[in-house]
């Protein structure tokens, strides 16, 4: 998290700058400005500003129209609501149009705090929550009013719930009317003892057929058995596993309706039990996200042939105690591996030491694996000559890039294949 000390402008210095170089000057002080990093195991997060920073840079808009213009324009394309009374005020002020005409085009939102009523007991009363009751939290008709006022714009919503994961009437409605909203975030409690409220759950992904990416993040789901031709469109699915929930992702990729071509799980310490999940993907999986490689693998996957699998990424690189070598690379699950992708900061110290600890003569690369990709802060500016000697030794050719989106890791085996192509011509023309 960057916590740098920023200067803002003084007003005598700005009134008479043009759009262009305000846009530059704000792009330049959200850069420096400390922010709500991106959760790095899924491909379609996105990080947000801090409120109290986005609030120093909305005073801003006092300097001048195009101060006014630009920050609007930049603050409300991505922004992070965690309290109850920030989100009934945006909305006041939303409606009583205090804000430029036409602005803000809010594209991502994210409501950290929701408050879902906990379910009714046999006995027709609320269950009690495990959570103290939080006096910010976001009550769900705020959100829902916030929802609505940027509903013809809205593209990603994420959604924390303090507790009990669950959707009013009032808040589901609001949501299907955002016909452009093609990712969806839930987060909630994954405590064994809160009932989240599937129903509701149910009832709002059977109505939003446009959605591209789902990320569930809670425990105790039930099965949901979704409609059969529901979330037609679904292309990327992120879970959290645990045995109270794994029934609701089988559903989810067992249906042939849907074709999820990225797939990022996070098993617990025994991955075994999540193998259907992403054997009911096997004929149409291209991409596939496992928290750690190669220990939290489950074995009926490792054992399976994935036809499509051209990229398997993972955030840690650990070895089980059995298996201190690479024999791993010759999973059948490895066999149409093109790009393996990892983390630098957690990944290159496995690398660098089972490398070392190994005979290079003895290791079988999968027969398509070509590339491996340190994900990195730094992207491409980060440079490890020895990690690249050493994969080159073994015909593997290494990269360094900032985290790909989920669009880019669909296309990552082609675009890196495409760009070896281009310097073996330049370093043979003939």
């Amino acid at each position: 998290m960057c916590m740098t000390s920023l200067t803002f402008p003084h007003p005598f210095e700005t009134e008479q700058l043009p759009v262009e170089v305000v846009r530059l000057i704000v792009e330049n002080i959200i850069n420096q400005s400390p922010i709500i990093s991106a959760d790095p195991t899924n491909c379609t997060d996105t990080s947000f500003l801090h409120h109290t920073q986005v609030t120093r840079l909305l005073q801003l808009r006092l300097l001048s129209k195009a101060w006014d213009i630009v920050i609007l324009d930049s603050v409300f394309k991505n922004l992070r609501l965690p309290r109850d009374n920030m989100a009934s005020s945006l909305a006041g002020i939303w409606k009583t149009s205090y804000l430029t005409p036409g602005f803000p085009k809010l594209q991502r939102l994210c409501l950290d705090g929701v408050q879902h009523p906990m379910p009714l007991s046999q006995h027709g009363q609320p269950l009690p929550s495990p959570t103290p009751v939080y006096p910010f939290s976001i009550r769900p008709q705020n959100a829902a009013s916030i929802i609505s006022l940027c509903r013809y714009t809205l593209t990603q919503l994420k959604l924390r719930f303090i507790d009990c994961v669950g959707f009013t009437p009032e808040l589901s409605n609001t949501i299907q009317l955002a016909t452009g909203l093609h990712t969806l975030n839930i987060s909630g409690s994954r405590s064994s003892g809160v009932p989240h409220d599937s129903k509701s759950i149910k009832f709002l992904l059977e109505r939003i057929p446009q959605l591209k990416s789902l990320s569930l993040n809670f425990s105790f789901l039930s099965a949901m058995e979704l409609a059969r031709n529901s979330l037609p469109d679904l292309e990327h699915f992120w879970f959290a596993c645990d045995l109270d929930n794994l029934q609701a992702a089988k559903d989810i990729c067992q249906s042939s309706a849907r074709k999820i071509s990225c797939l990022e799980l996070l098993p617990q310490a025994n991955p075994d039990p999540i193998a259907p999940i992403a054997l009911g993907l096997q004929d149409i999986l291209q991409v596939l996200f496992i928290i750690s490689i190669p220990d939290r693998i489950p074995r009926n996957s490792r054992d399976t042939c994935f036809p499509k699998l051209r990229v398997l990424r993972s955030e840690y690189c650990h070895l089980n105690p059995l298996e201190i070598d690479l024999q791993w690379l010759k999973w059948p699950l490895l066999q149409s591996i093109e790009v393996l992708v990892t983390s630098y900061w957690h990944g290159n110290v496995y690398w660098r030491s089972i490398l070392a600890q190994t005979d290079r003569a003895s290791i079988t690369v999968p027969p398509k694996l070509k590339h491996i990709v340190f994900t990195t802060p730094k992207g491409s500016g980060l440079r490890d000559q020895e990690l690249v000697e050493v994969f080159q030794s073994i015909g593997v050719k290494c990269h360094f890039m900032f985290q790909p989106a989920c669009a880019d890791l669909m296309g990552l085996a082609n675009l890196l294949n495409t760009e070896e192509l281009r310097s073996n011509d330049v370093v043979d023309p003939n």
